[in-house]
């Protein structure tokens, strides 16, 4: 995927979002579904203790990268006042490169192993890339992502790598170079849906943003979604 097609696919699904003049609560109960009922019925999203194994960048980012990010949650924040929404923590912003085990699935001993020696030989530390980010959009589920781009396609390369190459590897992965910001949890009103694209738009449309190397990559064990508990098992 060439730069300009990671770009259409993000657009793809961000034009899809103004199609209404609101968001849909059907399309609302894909993010719902990741915070406990009982944290939505209070209006405090808690979200639910979910098994995943996954390969991040970040965890946390620099204090300059994570200004730059929170920028983009902050606009949300301030259109929506009260209306329901979940913002990950500074702390907890990654760039997920692959999900080695998502929540339904058994945890593979063998593949994380053979994974974990593939990443070893490839000498990662001298070859981290710098992370481009072309503003922010928020998607038809509510879900409001970074949208970033590995100008050189090292990411994505290093990602379509690993899913050729590792037996049994989980056909089910981002295409993206996003980093998840938050989740809006229901419908917003016309107004404020409005000034949100007004927003979602400008950051697009803004001039590209380099904030440098995302570090090292980072082997994740996550026991609560958004990373509100997790631990580093290894460092490549």
């Amino acid at each position: 995927m060439e730069i300009n097609e990671l770009v259409t696919a993000y657009n793809d699904v961000h034009n899809k979002t103004w199609e209404n003049n609101d968001f849909l609560k059907s399309n609302l109960e894909i993010s719902r579904s990741l915070y406990t009922e009982q944290s939505l019925a209070n209006r405090n999203p808690i979200t639910k203790e979910l098994h995943v194994l996954a390969l991040l960048h970040g965890l946390p980012f620099t204090p300059a990268q994570q200004g730059c990010l929170l920028n983009y949650s902050n606009q949300v924040k301030e259109i929506l006042g009260n209306t329901l929404a979940y913002f990950v923590k500074p702390e907890n912003l990654g760039l997920e490169l692959c999900v080695l085990k998502w929540p339904e699935e058994s945890y593979n001993q063998g593949l994380v192993k053979e994974t974990s020696a593939l990443l070893s030989k490839l000498s990662l530390s001298k070859e981290r890339f710098e992370l481009t980010i072309s503003g922010f959009q928020i998607n038809p589920d509510g879900c409001f992502v970074a949208r970033g781009i590995d100008a050189t396609g090292t990411f994505r390369k290093l990602r379509s790598h690993l899913k050729s190459t590792v037996k049994g590897f989980p056909i089910r992965q981002s295409q993206w170079v996003h980093i998840p910001l938050g989740r809006i949890l229901e419908p917003v009103g016309e107004s404020k849906f409005e000034m949100l694209k007004t927003v979602v738009l400008e950051s697009i449309n803004s001039e590209n943003v380099n904030i440098g190397s995302v570090g090292a990559l980072k082997l994740i064990n996550e026991t609560q979604w958004y990373m509100e508990k997790h631990e580093t098992l290894e460092i490549f």
